[in-house]
């Protein structure tokens, strides 16, 4: 999901500055981060490393961060105290399954989208906003549908529903009287998707369903950026 966002990001910015490709290593890193907290909290050991990618990723992020400072102080806001907490409670993995903290990371990696946009063109605020919200509807069905497989209560279901329903609406609104062209509401399709999928809760392997979102992400964001009308 970061490189997806990420990409849909450079791609709006095109022809995007260093500053926000250096943010693919930068995700690459804090990424690695993210997996040795858990390994360094339950091991006791491996702190080093774990520093070691922390700093590379936010070095990578350093000259977008100059670049647009307000947009990335809003993502530190977020990102700090969800980093902090999960460095704490990493040793749980209860904890760091649980679906808030899933919900936090998938609106926090649909911001790497509007952060290469904001590297790039910085005054271009209201862009870089709509863009958050179109990854961030993108990406929270499929992790609410993911969740549903293992509790597929009622009221999983609903809220699989209703956040795909959300995801259509704003898709519509950015492609009929929005930033984005009306073929872009082709990306969309995913959200219909996801409202036979709650109902159904089909039986994929965890594997398979990985696979396959990352693939609807990558087509759908491409499909959004593409179709976004210039940024001057």
């Amino acid at each position: 999901m970061a490189l997806t966002s990420l990409g849909a990001g450079l791609v709006l910015a095109w022809p995007a500055h260093l500053a926000s490709w250096l943010l693919l290593p930068s995700a690459v890193f804090l990424t690695g981060a993210k997996g040795l907290a858990q390994k360094a909290r339950r091991s006791g050991s491996g702190y080093g490393m774990l520093l070691f990618f922390g700093a590379a990723g936010g070095a990578f992020a350093l000259p977008a961060a100059m670049a647009a400072p307000l947009p990335f102080g809003v993502a530190a806001l977020l990102l700090v105290p969800f980093a902090v907490l999960h460095l704490l409670f990493a040793a749980s993995p209860r904890w760091t399954r649980a679906l808030a903290v899933e919900v936090a990371g998938a609106l926090l990696v649909a911001m790497g989208g509007s952060l290469a946009l904001a590297a790039t063109r910085p005054e271009a605020i209201a862009d870089g906003a709509w863009a958050w919200a179109a990854l961030g509807t993108l990406f929270l069905p499929g992790v609410l549908r993911a969740r549903a497989r293992k509790d597929p209560s009622l009221a999983m279901r609903l809220a699989t529903s209703g956040a795909a329903l959300a995801g259509l609406v704003l898709w519509g609104c950015l492609g009929l009287a929005g930033p984005m062209a009306p073929w872009g509401l082709a990306g969309a399709s995913i959200f219909l998707g996801d409202l036979w999928a709650a109902r159904a809760l089909p039986e994929w392997k965890v594997r398979t369903l990985g696979i396959f979102f990352a693939t609807r992400y990558a087509v759908a964001a491409l499909l959004m950026a593409l179709a976004w009308r210039p940024i001057p």
